[in-house]
């Protein structure tokens, strides 16, 4: 399990996580781009369930736009699922004890101490 915090912003905390297939928040005032979604759940390594409220685009200073993140109604957290970063054509190379995110461009984007 890989699990990271880096701070975007001074309020917002996110972690990077290999344990979820999808970006997810609780936070609705961090979307750029909202659209309200009716139906489905996140089912958490607990077993509890919270609903999916919608799905959007965030942007966050350094990584441009994150796009398909899902608003999950309770959430205290805000995740940032490495697969998903991986599959928007960011590069995340993790090594023992760190994790790098670089652009295509190779200009990095994130390095933060695991």
């Amino acid at each position: 399990m890989m699990n990271s915090a880096f701070k975007v912003m001074d309020t917002c905390l996110w972690y990077l996580n290999n344990r979820f297939s999808r970006h997810m928040t609780g936070d609705c005032s961090l979307f750029k781009v909202f659209e309200s979604k009716k139906g489905g759940n996140v089912t958490f390594g607990d077993g509890s369930k919270s609903q999916i409220k919608g799905k959007g685009t965030i942007s966050l200073p350094r990584l441009l736009n994150i796009s398909n993140v899902l608003y999950v109604e309770g959430l205290r957290v805000n995740l940032l699922s490495i697969s998903q970063i991986y599959n928007q054509d960011f590069m995340v190379l993790l090594s023992k004890g760190k994790c790098l995110m670089l652009n295509e461009s190779r200009k990095k984007l994130i390095s933060t101490i695991l």
